[in-house]
């Protein structure tokens, strides 16, 4: 005799969902929220920390009840919701984007200032004070004429475009870095959840808690290895090379790094350790297989995060660019007393907008030079935008929890 719904699945798993409403036609999108909140609801109680009733998942249930009205559909919350945008006064709405562009202003002189807080900022801002001084009290205190209108073509060719392409280049590596991180922290999610549900329902039993707490304290550790590894200091700038002091600071990191790596792969080899006991207890061959697809692309991407962490842009493109710009105010002074001096009758400023103006303009391209630079190691340079790995795994973790069955 067949079961029925209610023997297949626990009692109102899908009473929301079982509605005649819901035979008719599809259910609303407020609706298949609701539904969709008290299934995972009731999967989630006794097995997370995470609140499932009061402020918790209940909670945003009740908020939907609140925003929603008789009419059940889709049709009528779009009506609502348009009816609210229009009743939205012209004053609150320049309140709001004045407010917003006042903290996003502030914001953008905070980032500019944090990525110019640096020495080689000191140096270059030192050195084009000095030069455009020095040119400028040439030019109107001696009998030499010594102003010209540079072209800017130079700066463009060996400044402006190796930054640019180094900038890029460096994005591009930290968006890998990101797709990498996400395609791990699934493959790792996937392994786990086979574990728990890839054995049928009459095997399942069978699986000893102690092999399913193992697996997660497994992918636990290979995460946090991993996160630590990237996470070391960047030994691969050019004083690492050409420098005592950063050869031993290289080489006294190259013990740690060999360390991590040797128990990466140890733990890797352990979850295909993980993956054969599971056989042994009802897994198919088919998903076995599969499963150590998903433990090869896991070593994949591993080792894929392992070479951003190590390799850069090119190291000569790089040390070019910082020194040009360091000694560009020294070849470009005359254009700046041109600026300043003009053709000695009308086309002229005068010496501090002159020289406000070469500051400005050295200030800019060292500026995102830093920008650059602090992008170089996704993981963990000091800029704004680095991959903050624990942050990432600390969530695979509560992931793993909220579908966790209490073993520990």
């Amino acid at each position: 005799m067949e079961a029925s719904a209610e023997d297949k699945h626990p009692a109102g798993d899908y009473r929301e969902l079982l509605t005649s409403k819901a035979s008719r036609r599809p259910l609303s999108k407020r609706d298949a929220r609701r539904s969709f909140i008290e299934l995972t609801r009731q999967a989630s109680m006794g097995r997370t920390s995470a609140p499932t009733s009061g402020s918790g998942w209940v909670s945003i249930d009740a908020l939907l009840h609140e925003k929603s009205t008789d009419n059940d559909d889709d049709d009528d919350d779009h009506s609502t919701i348009a009816r609210s945008h229009g009743r939205l006064s012209l004053a609150m709405r320049a309140q709001s984007n004045v407010r917003i562009g006042s903290l996003d202003l502030y914001a953008a002189f905070a980032v500019f200032g944090y990525y110019l807080l640096t020495f080689e900022t000191l140096v270059v801002f030192f050195n084009t004070v000095l030069a455009t001084s020095v040119y400028y009290y040439v030019d109107t205190h001696t009998d030499a004429v010594f102003n010209y209108n540079l072209s800017w073509t130079l700066v463009t060719f060996a400044i402006v475009s190796p930054i640019i392409m180094q900038t890029q280049q460096a994005y591009n590596r930290r968006e890998n870095a990101l797709l990498l991180v996400a395609e791990t922290k699934a493959l790792m999610l996937n392994v786990y959840v086979a574990h728990r549900q890839w054995i049928v329902p009459a095997k399942q039993a069978c699986v000893p808690t102690a092999l399913l707490t193992r697996t997660r304290l497994l992918i636990r550790g290979i995460m946090y290895d991993l996160c630590e590894l990237v996470s070391l200091p960047n030994v691969t700038r050019g004083r690492h090379r050409f420098t005592s002091a950063g050869v031993r600071e290289s080489q006294a990191q190259q013990a740690q790094q060999q360390t991590l790596r040797s128990r990466l792969a140890v733990g890797l080899e352990q979850l295909h350790g993980q993956v054969r006991d599971l056989k042994g207890h009802g897994l198919s061959e088919g998903e076995a297989s599969r499963l150590y697809q998903y433990l090869w692309m896991i070593h994949s991407r591993v080792l894929s995060l392992i070479n951003i962490k190590m390799y850069r842009t090119p190291q000569a493109t790089r040390s070019f660019t910082k020194v040009l710009v360091h000694v560009l105010p020294f070849f470009y002074g005359p254009y700046y007393v041109n600026v300043a001096s003009g053709d000695g009758a009308t086309n002229r400023t005068n010496f501090a907008f002159a020289l406000a103006f070469a500051i400005l303009t050295s200030l800019m391209m060292i500026g995102i030079l830093n920008a650059q630079e602090a992008l170089e190691d996704p993981f963990s340079g000091d800029g704004l935008d680095v991959v903050h790995m624990e942050i990432v795994f600390d969530r695979l973790e509560e992931d793993m929890a909220a579908m966790y069955d209490g073993a520990t």
